[in-house]
């Protein structure tokens, strides 16, 4: 059976030390009118609004062009893009000789919404005493996202990872609106993986995939950093950065 594929890229020396992390099961909250009274989650700061070791995916959506496009985001640093269906998911880690960690397993994550971004700052002991800090903005005049990574006094040994992959086209009821569908339906599946079909040169990369939606061949392109190194990686081995490093080719 061929695997279904998603990409990967190690591309940033982070730090020297780490310590082993083991994983947490995912959460797949739906919102109902039975719900109890909400908690205030989020709280005012300047102009930002801020929560810490929030719980939740893509409950915060980032907006760029005049289309149904979007990014989701949220309390945990894990991205999709919304094309009028499915445009893939994007998560990151971090991962030093046999040990690794999923950033949305981090010991410390502050999530910041500032109008059109979301900035996170990441603490854990496989960090030390320095900080990772994300930016992600949907693009203004694509339908497109970009993602800026910056690390703060950490040791140049861990690597930074991120894998891309699950675009298929998929719709989603009320065109995956918040509280519309379990969270999980912005996974990265090996399901929504079958079909994609990557090429990369040099920093750059392409996916090719049919919309389940229109039956249509759509084509992603993506740009990254210079200096790292692009794997194509195998969808059903994402139980750590680790495993899906070694899953991979190329």
């Amino acid at each position: 059976m061929k695997k279904s594929e998603i990409l990967l890229l190690l591309f940033i020396s982070l730090l020297l030390y780490g310590c082993d992390r083991s994983g947490s099961a995912h959460t797949d909250p739906v919102a109902s009118r039975e719900d109890p009274e909400r908690a205030l989650r989020y709280h005012p700061d300047g102009g930002d609004f801020v929560i810490v070791n929030g719980e939740r995916r893509f409950n915060r959506a980032l907006y760029g062009t005049h289309t149904g496009f979007r990014v989701e985001t949220g309390d945990l640093p894990e991205f999709a893009m919304y094309l009028r269906g499915m445009g893939g998911n994007f998560k990151m880690g971090l991962a030093s000789g046999d040990r690794s960690l999923w950033i949305t397993d981090a010991g410390q994550i502050t999530a910041r919404y500032r109008p059109g971004t979301m900035l996170y700052e990441i603490r854990d002991p496989m960090l030390g005493k320095g900080t990772l800090n994300l930016q992600v903005l949907a693009l203004a005049d694509e339908e497109g996202m970009v993602i800026r990574a910056a690390g703060t006094d950490i040791d140049p040994g861990v690597q930074l990872v991120w894998a891309y992959g699950g675009a298929n086209g998929k719709h989603f009821s009320r065109e995956g609106d918040i509280g519309a569908n379990p969270e999980s339906v912005f996974y990265l599946k090996p399901e929504y993986c079958e079909g994609n079909r990557f090429e990369t040169e040099g920093n750059s990369f392409s996916l090719v995939f049919t919309s389940v939606r229109s039956g249509e061949k759509e084509r992603i392109f993506g740009l990254v950093p210079p200096g790292g190194t692009l794997k194509i990686c195998d969808a059903g081995a994402q139980d750590s950065p680790g495993t899906l490093l070694q899953s991979g080719s190329g």
